[in-house]
């Protein structure tokens, strides 16, 4: 893609993407429709790793009701390894207490679950400009 930039001459912009790690309510599938982004999908956190390793811009979306200890304990154990990723949760528990601990543990925000468009859009490039 090439972009035009401030000065008037083309740049080349890397596209940004998200990926999606699958859970029972979190999915492709789950998303909204029509996205501005790259999205892709993975099993498992060695997929996360290895997708969120290339030198493209790009950001983890996440369950965080489901499983939120095990997540952030891997979350830390990347962390620990200096692997940081710009993550956002969803969640339908919109408390202070649950925005607290997901910022504590390197996520970037929280997004509520029915999910729509703006609230996601605006999230994930706010993970892109941190990326």
């Amino acid at each position: 893609m090439i972009k035009a930039s401030s000065d008037g001459n083309p740049s080349r912009r890397i596209p940004p993407f998200v990926v999606v790690l699958r859970s029972e309510r979190l999915a492709m599938e789950t998303l909204p429709d029509a996205l501005p982004f790259q999205t892709m999908e993975v099993d498992d956190w060695d997929s996360v790793l290895s997708k969120l390793s290339s030198f493209r811009p790009g950001c983890l979306l996440v369950d965080f009701d489901t499983e939120r200890e095990s997540t952030i304990e891997r979350i830390r154990s990347f962390a620990a390894q200096g692997i940081r990723f710009s993550i956002i949760g969803v969640t339908v528990d919109r408390s202070r207490k649950t925005l607290y601990q997901a910022l504590r543990n390197g996520f970037i925000d929280l997004v509520p679950r029915p999910l729509e468009t703006r609230n996601l859009v605006e999230s994930v490039e706010e993970a892109f400009e941190v990326d």
